[in-house]
């Protein structure tokens, strides 16, 4: 094992450890770095140690959004205020960057599934369908579904069309064909027109309906 694979190896355990809050790990850290002698000069920045930390606390919580983008939106928001409250006590500046890598994003979405995992078989379930030309297997999967939202729905109270919303399979299609995103917010999920002034007006009436 080479010296900055153990220093990495170090960090790794200090950001992952569940008993320390992020001031405490983030002291840890700096004490280790400046005693360490595994490497001279440690080329890891400050915010990315905050950003891996950050994300450990909150896939370590059993939460249970009603979809991904909420989820995503949610660890966005403490983002946010990790940012303006270390800012403003000096420890990062305003260039300073605390936002989701892919790598992160990946393990978000991992912990989702395993966290929703009735929202992830609805969506895979209707997906399959949309693919089956068997009358027999397809009425299969119907009464599947069927089952399955009724669960989903007396679960997280959701109701009429927002469950359809939250499923990534339909996010894409009302995005590729009617030019609609759906975002989340504080209140839960929104659909917003998006594209052209002719595709914002065909969203918006479909919207209103």
């Amino acid at each position: 094992m080479t010296k900055t694979e153990q220093y990495n190896n170090e960090v790794v355990k200090i950001y992952k450890n569940p008993l320390f809050n992020v001031d405490e790990a983030l002291n840890e850290y700096l004490n280790f770095r400046n005693t360490q002698e595994f490497l001279k000069k440690p080329k890891d920045k400050v915010s990315s140690f905050i950003l891996y930390k950050l994300t450990e606390d909150y896939i370590r919580k059993n939460l249970q959004p009603k979809s991904f983008i909420e989820y995503q939106y949610n660890f966005n928001e403490i983002l946010s205020r990790e940012k303006d409250r270390l800012v403003k006590n000096g420890i990062l500046i305003c260039t300073d960057s605390l936002r989701v890598t892919d790598a992160l994003l990946t393990k978000l979405k991992r912990r989702f599934k395993e966290l929703n995992p009735e929202i992830i078989q609805f969506n895979d379930l209707l997906t399959g369908l949309m693919y089956i030309d068997n009358k027999s297997i397809a009425n299969k999967i119907g009464e599947e579904l069927t089952k399955l939202e009724d669960k989903i729905r007396e679960k997280y109270k959701i109701e009429g069309y927002e469950l359809l919303a939250r499923l990534p399979l339909i996010q894409q299609k009302l995005e590729d064909d009617y030019s609609i995103m759906v975002m989340a917010d504080r209140k839960g999920i929104k659909l917003v027109p998006v594209g052209t002034p002719k595709q914002i007006k065909k969203a918006l009436e479909l919207i209103e309906g």
